[in-house]
């Protein structure tokens, strides 16, 4: 547990040193533009553009360069022609972007086509990092939610969510994830995970009780997973893990508890 929490708070000494909001948005920005341009545009020397020329692309096969990042939007593209992105959701922290979106030429089933998670590091208006995660679609869930669907209803008096309560949501995150599925520490569902917990894993039910049994099924050593990269912008937390190939996981905060999730499986 310790060396998650110490990773947590490099992270967010790098994040408070050398990023304001200002600048956590001018970075979303810039991840925002590099979809239209991917993805509603037509121009590889616009979409080159967004890419430093020494970016590191994260990759199952290892760390590879610029030319790697544009091959794999042109795969994409081609694999699937007509196909629309549709972000679901987008956060910044630090110099990290994080996006979840679904890949699919037909956007408005969202039983279809990739879900999607990316991390982008972003530096003087340019990605300098990425990440990926995704997977197939399925035609059903366990839960019968999609993927991609908000369903946590915030109640009308919620306060504003401040840059103090960002970052007790996302040590409240790392804690409660790490602590869960490398410890096997049981009693964190009933401590920090809503009881009535929205589910947009496909294969895993809402509430505690599914999510116990999975947990249940991991065997002694837990799924030792190492932290890539935390995002917090508020209500939402993605935690990515792995190396080079990366999860996604996405986790709403509501009054201190886990209270709804989505990942993307690699």
């Amino acid at each position: 547990m310790l060396k998650f929490l110490t990773l947590a708070l490099s992270l967010l000494g790098a994040a408070l040193a050398q990023n304001t909001p200002a600048q956590e948005e001018a970075n979303k920005a810039v991840v925002l533009q590099l979809f239209k341009a991917a993805f509603q545009q037509d121009n590889p020397e616009t979409l080159s553009s967004f890419y430093d020329d020494q970016v590191q692309e994260h990759t199952a096969a290892g760390l590879q360069d610029k030319t790697s990042a544009l091959q794999g939007i042109a795969q994409l593209k081609s694999s699937a022609p007509g196909l629309v992105a549709s972000i679901k959701h987008i956060a910044a922290d630090g110099d990290l972007v994080a996006v979840h979106w679904q890949a699919s030429s037909t956007p408005e089933d969202e039983f279809s086509g990739e879900a999607r998670m990316d991390l982008y590091r972003v530096s003087a208006g340019k990605v300098i990092e990425h990440w990926s995660a995704h997977q197939r679609v399925p035609f059903s869930s366990a839960s019968g939610n999609s993927l991609f669907s908000d369903l946590y209803v915030a109640p009308k008096d919620s306060p504003e969510i401040s840059e103090e309560q960002e970052e007790a949501n996302k040590q409240l995150v790392i804690g409660s994830y790490a602590g869960l599925f490398n410890d096997l520490k049981m009693d964190l569902l009933d401590q920090n995970w809503d009881p009535n917990y929205l589910q947009h894993n496909p294969y895993v039910g809402n509430g505690l009780l599914p999510l116990k049994r999975l947990v249940g099924s991991l065997g002694p050593s837990g799924a030792g997973l190492k932290f890539v990269g935390v995002v917090a912008d508020g209500d939402l937390v993605f935690v990515f893990s792995g190396g080079n190939s990366v999860q996604g996981d996405l986790f709403r905060v509501s009054d201190n508890k886990l209270s709804e999730h989505w990942d993307v499986l690699r």
